[in-house]
């Protein structure tokens, strides 16, 4: 085991393709579903079998962009990002927002690459499928907002934790870095996103308020069971759809810094 300690740095644009992976691989990873398609394509030979390994390129294709338009949306408005690093491995991403430093700019640039990614998934059913779903989850944020009743000039707008971190302090660690970037900037309140395929009890276990709350009906189409307990944000973890039946709960929490 080893006792060497995850450096935390600032995120880089070479950082982008990890931040993307741990995103696919938090959110838009389906583990049984894979594991089935595997083995439709090792059980059918010939036209059947490249019919099926075509099935099983183009859904990870759609993962992929599923994955890079969901960084795209949380880049828009990010303005202070960081990583936890340990022997050139991303194990954890922490995406934070000063509203003020957001510039129109900024949310041009990453609308424009979210659009470019956005247009080939309107090509398949699937693809189709999980942008209404982001889009559910976009509204969604939109109405707990509403119903927090405030404005908030801190949002802690990404957290993802790879599970290989685990047990290394890397989620608090970061946690609590972005909380110290929020603080030295004169803020005292911020906000972050969640639901209830995230480990909501870290946040309660930190003294966060729940603010809103609101409940759907999850139609399973692309936000699976979380991978770490500590993910958060435009969050959307490990291998296996919700029923098409589960409830599903959107939170805002708001805390101190």
């Amino acid at each position: 085991m080893t006792c060497e300690t995850p450096t935390i740095r600032p995120l880089r644009r070479t950082d982008f393709p990890a931040l993307e992976e741990l995103i696919r691989l938090a959110w838009y990873d389906d583990g049984n579903d894979s594991h089935n398609t595997h083995d439709e394509v090792g059980q059918t030979s010939g036209p059947d079998k490249h019919r099926a390994e075509l099935r099983k390129a183009t859904r990870l294709r759609n993962m992929h962009r599923l994955a890079a338009i969901d960084m795209q949306d949380c880049l828009a408005r990010t303005t202070k990002a960081y990583v936890a690093e340990l022997n050139g491995q991303v194990l954890g991403v922490i995406l934070g927002s000063l509203r003020s430093d957001i510039t129109g700019r900024q949310r041009t640039r990453h609308m424009l690459r979210r659009h470019c990614l956005t247009l080939p998934l309107l090509a398949s059913h699937e693809g189709r499928h999980g942008l209404l779903a982001q889009l559910a989850i976009l509204q969604a944020d939109e109405a707990l907002k509403h119903d927090a009743g405030k404005e908030y000039e801190a949002e802690v707008v990404l957290f993802v934790v790879s599970p290989a971190a685990r047990g290394m302090g890397v989620g608090r660690r970061l946690f609590n870095h972005m909380l110290g970037v929020f603080h030295d900037a004169g803020l005292r309140e911020y906000f972050l996103f969640t639901d209830s395929t995230c480990d909501v009890g870290f946040y309660d276990h930190r003294g966060l308020i729940r603010k809103a709350e609101r409940d759907d009906r999850n139609d399973g189409s692309s936000r699976p069971n979380p991978t770490d307990s500590s993910s958060s944000g435009l969050t959307v973890g490990t291998t296996s759809l919700l029923a098409d039946d589960e409830p599903m709960s959107y939170f805002l929490y708001e805390g101190r810094c």
